[in-house]
């Protein structure tokens, strides 16, 4: 079986199918119908995905003619666990330098490696190129695809990471105050939410330094601002007057 056939076989048909679709991205980009950043996304893998539940449950219960009060109990639950998330998917995003280099140019390695991959493992060891076979293949194909992706945006990810510019709209934030919103502030979790004069709230991702933390309904005021991660260190303070 030639080369040709082995493209459209019933084995490599859905990689070729892939890249082909890559290819006429990459043409369409380079006559202007397409942008680079046409399939990004906007990925906060430092956002706090936290659950913070207050059921204040008030019923009167009546037991033997009398009127019992049962209430005021709060939930407060997934903070650590959504924390725990949190980073995991931060290092999932970091270690294939999605947070660096545009999805666009991250998928197209993949799809490039899973691809040869695909026709050299087919071509070896499923010489009929039958579906069946191929899908034995599966496996080993994404991880050579992984593999190729992760070394070839390496050098990229590192170039765009140096020369990536600071964001200093919010560095005139310091020193302002707010109030937490989730179950808690710390090392690795929490938000705050601020309100400028005359403005809606907004919310931050927040943090404090190690052994710190403030709770909900706390003052907190802001110290500094950590780029990289998109969040500010605050402080337990007091409310201004």
């Amino acid at each position: 079986m030639d080369f040709f056939q082995q493209l459209f076989s019933e084995a490599n048909f859905l990689a070729t199918a892939a890249m082909i679709v890559v290819l006429l991205y990459w043409a369409m980009m380079v006559f202007g119908v397409v942008g680079m950043d046409m399939f990004d996304i906007d990925v906060d893998v430092d956002a706090d995905v936290g659950l913070d539940i207050d059921m204040d449950m008030d019923a009167d219960i009546e037991i033997d003619g009398n009127l019992a009060t049962a209430g005021g109990a709060d939930i407060d639950g997934g903070s650590s666990t959504a924390s725990a998330a949190s980073g995991v998917l931060r290092g999932i995003f970091e270690f294939f330098y999605l947070t660096d280099v545009p999805v666009a140019i991250v998928g197209s390695t993949f799809v490039f490696g899973y691809w040869g991959s695909s026709l050299i493992l087919n071509h070896l060891f499923n010489p009929a190129q039958t579906f069946g076979g191929s899908l034995l293949w599966v496996i080993p194909n994404t991880i050579i695809g992984l593999t190729v992706m992760r070394i070839a945006v390496r050098p990229m990810a590192k170039v765009l990471a140096k020369s990536a510019p600071e964001d200093t709209s919010r560095r005139h934030l310091i020193g302002a105050i707010g109030r937490v919103t989730t179950s808690a502030v710390n090392e690795t979790f929490g938000q705050i939410e601020i309100k400028p004069d005359n403005e809606p709230e907004v919310v931050y991702n927040a943090r404090t330094v190690k052994g710190q933390k403030l709770v909900k309904g706390d003052a907190a005021k802001i110290i500094s601002y950590d780029h990289e991660h998109n969040t500010f260190l605050v402080e337990l303070t007091k409310w201004e007057n």
